[in-house]
């Protein structure tokens, strides 16, 4: 089976980036999904929005693209893009979250900045509170909490397919591991003797 990778992100201001990681994704011989590209089914008894969702749960991998705009709200408060985001998490689907480097730098301000004092001002951003507290459960999450800084769409590139390389190996080790291997045999031969003295009994 080929692995489907969703990738998740606003679109206006990152469809450059999204085209980049769509073409990584297919030279690696994986299938991308992204709804410009007509790969969310948009059925007929749920929403545009909740289809994104479904076709979330049927992918093996996401991809969180965070730049810096938020995105318009859903009716929860929250943005499609961190919808999806926690659609991968309460489905334990890994996500791989690459994030703009500037906007990692405005949230070190904002994190140093004091209560009370006026919220300094981050060019280019929406909603910066709220991509803010979506990047601060990413981190905060027990497991699968790596954030990934990129500059470039060359960068970016790079790191998935560096952290999609990590993925497989880890997957390769736990399933042909040779200590496990050797720890079924032993076992397997225990329970063969416990068997045959069972029958002598």
């Amino acid at each position: 089976m080929i692995p489907s990778v969703f990738i998740s992100s606003t679109i206006a201001d990152l469809q450059h980036l999204r085209e980049a990681i769509k073409d990584t994704v297919q030279e690696l011989s994986y299938r991308p999904v992204l709804s410009e590209f007509g790969d969310v089914g948009y059925l007929p008894q749920t929403s545009a929005e909740n289809s994104c969702y479904l076709t979330m749960c049927d992918c093996q991998i996401a991809v969180l693209i965070v730049g810096k705009r938020y995105g318009s709200l859903s009716a929860n408060g929250q943005s499609m893009t961190h919808n999806e985001f926690l659609t991968a998490r309460e489905n334990s689907i890994p996500v791989v979250c690459l994030v703009d480097q500037e906007v990692i730098t405005y949230k070190k301000v904002y994190d140093a900045s004091s209560k009370g004092q006026t919220a300094p001002i981050f060019p280019g951003m929406d909603s910066p509170s709220q991509t803010f507290s979506l990047l601060q459960s990413i981190t905060d999450a027990p497991i699968n909490n790596g954030i990934l800084p990129f500059g470039s769409v060359a960068e970016a590139r790079m790191l998935l397919k560096t952290q999609l390389a990590h993925i497989f190996a880890e997957l390769l080790r736990s399933k042909f591991d040779p200590l496990k291997a050797s720890i079924k045999d032993v076992l397997s031969e225990v329970m063969t003797l416990r068997q045959e003295l069972r029958n002598k009994d």
